[in-house]
């Protein structure tokens, strides 16, 4: 699946959005810098230049750490709910789903994250965490783990193509 916003066939259909499952990390920075990398990954997604995935788990995540950033529990609703249509919410993964993943992060507590994003249909999964999972980018198969600024590129990339 190439990385581009939706483009004409030549028989009125239009390619999907690349779908993309987003970390908290990345929600909270955009949130955050709405002009940095995930701040404008966001955007695609409130604009459905992307499809833009999250979890129960990562959406709790996020509202955790909303005060601790500065921000309100009001801005952060109003992020989420543009950017992440409830169809677009993973549930809460099984513990078995959870299980397979363990034995492959640093930090079981990530786990959660891959097993949701495994349940999607992203292509991608956008993380800020370098340590526990930008480090598992070779070694992950159903998605790719990216950074904000490495899928902007790709992005970008196809865009001039």
């Amino acid at each position: 699946m190439t990385v581009s916003k939706p483009k004409s066939t030549g028989k009125n259909l239009t390619e999907p959005p690349v779908s993309v499952f987003f970390n908290a990390s990345v929600i909270l920075a955009g949130i955050k810098s709405p002009k940095g990398a995930s701040g404008i990954l966001l955007k695609f997604g409130a604009s459905g230049d992307l499809q833009a995935y999250a979890s129960v788990l990562v959406i709790q995540e996020v509202f955790r750490h909303t005060g601790k950033l500065g921000l309100t529990t009001r801005q952060t609703l109003k992020t989420i709910q543009a950017t992440f249509p409830l169809n677009q919410i993973a549930p809460l993964p099984t513990k078995r789903h959870v299980d397979l993943w363990i034995g492959q992060v640093k930090d079981p507590g990530d786990a959660h994250v891959l097993a949701a994003c495994q349940t999607t249909t992203a292509h991608y999964l956008v993380t800020l965490d370098k340590k526990h999972l930008l480090s598992l980018a070779h070694a992950v198969k159903p998605f790719q783990i990216v950074s904000p600024s490495k899928l902007l590129g790709q992005i970008h990339l196809n865009r001039t193509l």
